[in-house]
């Protein structure tokens, strides 16, 4: 069994993920089992060869049995030697001195089987040798195993949080019930007349107050905090995991850049099953699931009467969700099931909140830690200074487009005056010569050209010059609404199709400006036109709720896909090939 043994040992150190080479070594490892015990039985029933004399039976028992076990320790032995060959360290480093000593029982093994005669029958002269060759083998195990399994234990070792809490409650209760011992102690040995009566009342009182203490749920968690500051081995080389978030977020200039990096580092860091990242989109004021570590489809955006939205609201760094208290809702358990949630961090900057990320149990559900909750509170911390970085810089950028867009209006502006400079000297000379054929002929052409250069002027100059200041009081007119979108409605009529009108008759007066409200309805239907495909149908409805007017547009188009609506009101984002988008940002 000594040789089948060591076969396996040698398989024991292949890599658990080739699954072709476990396969083999299995079969190998179960024909050698076979083998083994056939050579047992063999050993034990003699008299089955009842026509071969007793002696000549255990000959060739012998032979047989020591050639199995010769071909067997050098089957052993030279996988023994691959294993060694083919690792690298530090591999090598951990586990060469227990393969050489493994190696180096293999081949007293081998001397030892080569120098029998007959089955059990070798020479006794060896016996001091071979005893000493294995113990040295052995001790080259064990060292081999200390600097292997043990040396790591020992780093891998702490002291349990619980029993180091349970363990200073119990020294600081003692010390505490010492000093107070020793203080009624102290006040029974004075002269006072009531000296025993104080005593007591005094140890009852601290005995109380101790009680009241230690019940103390704050004083727990201070108490649990002191020790995983001061007593417990931290869990993370916090200098080293520093350099690593720095270096993921190093190259990202863009909110989607750091989204997926964070995600790629909260699970290679933590190791939790589930990790979901979501966003408040200004579009509608809904948290967004926007990264997720699972293959399955994003949920709905969370409503706004979700119990998410509460939680929120505090000021902590990471909410655990297993000691909140949340009414049962459909909502809530839908985003429990969905997340499989049991952390809830915040992504929050001076006060602004940007969204949220879950994370469920870690890999083989250990729980979270001290160690891990400071760590987690520091990656998102610095996500969340990423993600305000970006959207400054995106607001920088489109000031500078805006100031770029100011200068080209400014460029053409120049062409403009030009031509109407031509327009105007035609209209004066009209009053004179306007008679003359000649000039009649010239005048038309100068229109003509001037046309022909202002159509080609507003074709290069879609964006219009408009004014970024508030607009003055007296701008501002009390109408009906209703009035105001079908005079809309009739000037768009020559472009596109008749909507179908679902128009409350009884409206309270709106103060607008009618002008830029005019224009603004005029693009929304014509962006519902365009997402229709110019055939499909458009729905205008008007309603009234609590003195507020409300407006609703409805086509048959596909709707904006999620993944835009972070970024529906920013400008110059469209998805228009011949589009600038400013519209929904004015």
């Amino acid at each position: 069994m000594f040789p089948v043994a060591l076969y396996k040992v040698g398989a024991s150190f292949i890599d658990e993920h080739h699954s072709e080479q476990i396969s083999e070594t299995t079969w190998r490892f179960r024909a050698l089992c076979t083998l083994s015990l056939l050579c047992t039985i063999f050993l034990f029933f003699p008299t089955l060869f009842s026509s071969v004399k007793f002696h000549e039976i255990y000959a060739i028992q012998g032979k047989l049995i020591s050639l199995f076990i010769l071909v067997t320790l050098v089957v052993g032995l030279a996988q023994l030697e691959q294993v060694l060959r083919a690792s690298r360290d530090p591999l090598r480093y951990q586990i060469k001195f227990v393969i050489i000593g493994f190696g180096s029982l293999a081949g007293i093994a081998i001397i030892k089987s080569s120098q029998l005669d007959i089955f059990l029958q070798g020479n006794e002269g060896l016996v001091l040798s071979e005893g000493l060759l294995t113990f040295l083998s052995i001790i080259l195990i064990g060292f081999g195993l200390a600097r292997w399994q043990f040396f790591n234990m020992s780093r891998a070792i702490s002291i349990s949080p619980q029993v180091l809490y349970t363990s200073m409650t119990l020294l600081i209760v003692g010390g505490y019930f010492i000093v107070v011992g020793g203080l009624g102690e102290l006040i029974r040995r004075t002269d006072w007349a009531l000296s025993e009566s104080i005593s007591v009342l005094v140890i009852f009182i601290a005995s109380i107050a101790l009680i009241v203490i230690l019940s103390s749920r704050q004083v727990k968690t201070e108490l649990r905090l002191l020790l995983a500051r001061h007593f417990l081995r931290s869990k993370y080389n916090y200098r080293l995991k520093w350099i690593e978030v720095t270096d993921a977020f190093r190259t990202c200039d863009s909110v989607d850049s750091i989204l997926d990096n964070c995600l790629e580092l909260m699970i290679r860091t933590f190791g939790a099953e589930h990790v979901t990242t979501w966003l408040l989109y200004e579009a509608d004021g809904r948290f967004h699931q926007v990264r997720s570590a699972n293959i399955e489809a994003p949920p709905q955006p969370l409503p706004f009467n979700h119990p998410i939205h509460q939680l929120l609201q505090s000021d902590e760094a990471i909410i655990e969700l297993s000691q909140v208290e949340v009414p049962e809702s459909p909502e809530w358990n839908s985003f429990l099931n969905s997340t499989k949630a049991l952390l809830c961090v915040p992504l929050r900057t001076t006060g602004t909140l940007h969204g949220f990320m879950t994370l469920s149990r870690q890999f083989g559900d250990r729980h979270y830690q001290q160690d891990d909750f400071d760590l987690i509170t520091s990656i998102t911390h610095y996500v969340s200074v990423q993600l305000m970085q970006t959207k400054l810089s995106e607001e920088r950028t489109a000031a500078a487009k805006w100031e770029a867009v100011s200068r080209f209006s400014a460029f053409y502006l120049h062409d403009l005056k030009t031509l109407i400079a031509g327009l105007s000297m035609v209209a004066q000379n009209a009053k004179t010569l306007g008679h003359d054929p000649a000039f009649q002929e010239s005048a038309m052409r100068t229109v003509t050209n001037t046309v022909t250069k202002l159509t080609g002027l507003i074709n290069k100059l879609s964006v219009q010059s408009k004014s970024v200041t508030v607009e003055q009081a007296e701008s501002f007119h009390t109408v009906n609404i209703n009035d105001i979108i079908i005079e809309a409605i009739r000037s768009l009529s020559t472009s596109m199709q008749e909507p179908a009108l679902s128009m409350k008759q009884v409206l309270p007066p709106v103060s607008i400006v009618p002008d830029q409200f005019k224009q603004l309805f005029m693009n929304l239907m014509m962006n519902a036109s365009q997402s229709s495909g110019g055939a499909g149908k458009i729905q205008v409805r008007t309603d009234s709720t609590d003195g507020n007017v409300a407006i609703t547009i409805i086509d048959s188009g596909p709707g904006i896909p999620q993944s835009q609506l972070r970024t529906l009101f920013q400008p110059f984002k469209t998805t228009k090939k011949d589009g600038f988008g400013t519209e929904l940002f004015f």
